[in-house]
């Protein structure tokens, strides 16, 4: 995961609890999907597993074109 990003969530997770920057962060990744044109949204449940990890990635690499 990119640091910027993991910085943030790192941050996030101290002042507002590690269930909302999960949130935060799978809701940013339903946003940048355009529509579910790159993949299928993410369930919003605050865990911050494999998928949420992955797109990040996937993102990082497409460039959020």
């Amino acid at each position: 995961m990119p640091e910027i990003i993991a910085e943030e969530i790192f941050e996030q997770a101290i002042n507002l609890g590690k269930h909302i920057a999960g949130i935060h962060l799978q809701q940013t990744l339903n946003i940048l999907n355009k529509n579910q044109k790159l993949y299928s949204d993410i369930e919003i449940d605050g865990i911050i597993g494999e998928a949420p990890v992955v797109l990040v990635f996937f993102l990082q690499y497409h460039k959020f074109q």
